[in-house]
C-alpha cells in the first residue's frame, strides 16, 4: 500500500469518493455519515484553505480535498487518530492538499496562524459528559470531555479570516445551543439545514454554516432524508458518493 503500514487492528476503509481510502481501528472513533454529509454540505470554492478541527482519522479533511479544496490543515489532539489521518492522506494520495497536525486547537498552534481560512469545519463532540457511554477512546470524541462546544467555536472564529465561514454538523436537539453558541463568537448562522432519518421521521442532526462577521438572516434549506422507506439510500445521499461507501 505504498508503502503505509497498518497497526494491530487497523482496517483500511473506502470513502467512496475520488479513490480516497482511509486507516480505522474499532476501538476508536470511526467516521459516521455525519462526516460525509458535513463534507457536502460546505459551499467549497477551489482556492479555499480549509480547517478541519477534531480531525479524527481524517475523512472530513480527505473529502473536502477531493472535492477540490486547495489546501487543508487536519487538527487532532489524539496521536493515535492522527497517526491514522497521516498515514490515510498519503495511502489516498492527497499529501499535497492535506497537512496533518497533532495538537489541541484551543492553544494557538505555531503552524496554524489566526485569520487566514476561507474555512473551517467541525464534527465536535455531541453530548455533554454525563450523558455519553462507551470506551475512553471514543468517549472523547462523542462526549463534551476535552473540547466544549464555546472551545470548538472559539477556535474557529480565531482561525477563520473575516468573512470566512464555520460550518458544522450537530445534534439536531441542541439546535438552540449551537445557534446561541455561534451568535455569541460572531459567527452569524446563515445556513441551516436538518436531516431525517427518513422522510417522515424527525430530525436528528442538523448542519450549519456561519459567517464571521455576517449580517442577520438564517438561509433554511429543504430536510435531506437519508433512507427511503425499504431502507435503500436516498437519491439525496447517494449523490455524495461515486461508488458504495464501506463501513458506514
Amino acid at each position: 500500500m505504498i508503502g503505509v503500514r497498518l497497526r494491530r487492528s487497523e482496517r483500511v476503509d473506502d470513502l467512496g469518493l475520488g479513490g480516497l481510502r482511509i486507516i480505522q481501528h474499532p476501538r476508536s472513533f470511526c467516521f459516521s455519515l455525519d462526516a460525509v454529509l458535513l463534507a457536502h454540505f460546505v459551499r467549497l470554492r477551489p482556492q479555499d484553505k480549509v480547517v478541519d478541527l477534531g480531525a479524527g482519522n481524517g475523512a472530513i479533511s480527505l473529502l473536502l480535498a477531493a472535492r477540490g479544496a486547495r489546501t487543508v490543515a487536519a487538527v487532532e489532539l489524539d496521536k493515535a487518530a492522527a497517526s491514522r489521518a497521516a498515514r490515510s492522506v498519503q495511502l489516498s494520495r492527497r499529501s499535497s492538499q492535506i497537512q496533518v497536525y497533532c495538537g489541541d486547537y484551543r492553544q494557538k498552534l505555531p503552524q496554524m496562524p489566526g485569520g487566514i481560512w476561507d474555512i473551517v469545519v467541525a464534527n465536535p463532540p455531541y453530548f455533554q459528559p454525563e450523558r455519553g457511554k462507551g470506551s475512553v477512546e471514543k468517549g472523547l470524541a462523542r462526549q463534551e470531555v476535552t473540547a466544549t462546544l464555546t472551545d470548538v467555536l472559539k477556535a474557529a472564529r480565531r482561525l477563520v479570516r473575516f468573512r470566512g465561514r464555520v460550518a458544522l454538523v450537530h445534534r439536531a436537539d441542541r439546535m438552540v445551543d449551537v445557534l446561541t453558541a455561534m451568535r455569541e463568537a460572531n459567527l452569524e448562522p446563515k445556513r441551516l439545514q436538518l436531516v431525517q432519518p427518513r422522510g417522515a421521521a424527525p430530525a436528528n442532526l442538523l448542519l450549519i454554516e456561519g459567517v464571521h462577521g455576517g449580517k442577520p438572516g438564517l438561509e433554511v434549506l429543504a430536510p435531506l432524508a437519508v433512507y427511503e422507506a425499504d431502507g435503500s439510500y436516498t437519491a439525496q445521499l447517494w449523490a455524495c458518493y461515486e461508488t458504495a461507501p464501506t463501513q458506514i
